[in-house]
């Protein structure tokens, strides 16, 4: 696919005259199945490989090798503007995580949580030339992870309500326990008694 784009038509030009570190990242990038895109020049012209791809047609469903970084993204680019701009003038690397971004496909919004990071690409002279976007999409684990804080919350609502509270005894790391918020209330204890020894 690399190989189709008609780079002549581009600001990065004919492959083979291609700047040494635009090579090297290339060949970073087409050997990891990590998802991850390169924004190169002025222009911040794409290039990505088989990881974004999968990731890239979820989110637009359109072919993006080849096109500018802002306008392949539009809407979205408002949201890593400032971060891609950050690191183009050399003030040097970014990371986020657990972003949540939402797109629109087909008339349906989808929500997606992000965890990314942006790297300077410089040439010999110290001068950035370009940003590598290495990106993991965590949206099932940080759905996961929500909605066992939903069901933990909703079970503290139970016990609170009915008045159950919970006492959880170690054995492996000396003989400690821990109180539920509930059994602290039931015996007027304070939250400090949460965890306590067995001589206490």
């Amino acid at each position: 696919i690399l190989r189709r784009v008609d780079w002549s038509a581009t600001s990065v030009g004919k492959p083979e005259t291609w700047a040494e570190p635009l090579r090297i990242s290339l060949r970073i990038i087409f050997t990891t199945n990590q998802p991850m895109l390169i924004w190169w020049g002025e222009e911040l012209v794409q290039f990505y490989n088989d990881g974004f791809a999968a990731i890239a047609r979820s989110l637009i469903r359109t072919h993006g090798l080849g096109a500018s970084g802002e306008k392949y993204w539009r809407d979205k680019w408002k949201a890593i503007q400032p971060d891609v701009q950050y690191v183009m003038k050399g003030k040097g690397g970014i990371c986020r995580e657990h972003q949540l971004m939402t797109s629109e496909i087909d008339g349906e919004l989808s929500q997606h949580y992000w965890t990314y990071s942006f790297s300077p690409i410089i040439e010999h002279n110290n001068k950035v030339v370009g940003v590598l976007f290495v990106c993991r999409d965590e949206t099932k684990e940080i759905s996961e992870k929500l909605a066992l804080q939903a069901r933990g919350a909703d079970l503290a609502r139970v016990q609170q309500i009915g008045r159950v509270g919970g006492l959880e005894v170690r054995l492996t790391s000396g003989f400690r326990n821990q109180r539920s918020a509930e059994y602290l209330m039931i015996h007027g204890l304070p939250p400090t008694a949460a965890n306590e020894t067995h001589e206490n």
